[in-house]
C-alpha cells in the first residue's frame, strides 16, 4: 500500500499514482475544480488541498 503521508513535497505523477489516477487526469480534475498547479515539486499544504478536493483526509 502506498502511503499517504502529506507532510512532504511530491511530484504530480506521484500524487497522481497515490490517487490511483493518471496525471493527466488529475490535472484535468483539478483544472475543473479551478486549482492550478504551480512548476516543480508540490508543496505540502498544497496537496492537502488536493486530497479535500478528491474527499480525501490528509494525513496532518
Amino acid at each position: 500500500m502506498i502511503s499517504k503521508n502529506t507532510s512532504r513535497f511530491m511530484m504530480r505523477a506521484e500524487l497522481a499514482e497515490i490517487l490511483g489516477i493518471s496525471r493527466w487526469t488529475l490535472a484535468r480534475r483539478l483544472k475543473i475544480k479551478g486549482i492550478t498547479l504551480p512548476k516543480g515539486l508540490l508543496e505540502p499544504e498544497l496537496v492537502k488541498k488536493i486530497y479535500l478536493v478528491f474527499g480525501l483526509k490528509p494525513d496532518f
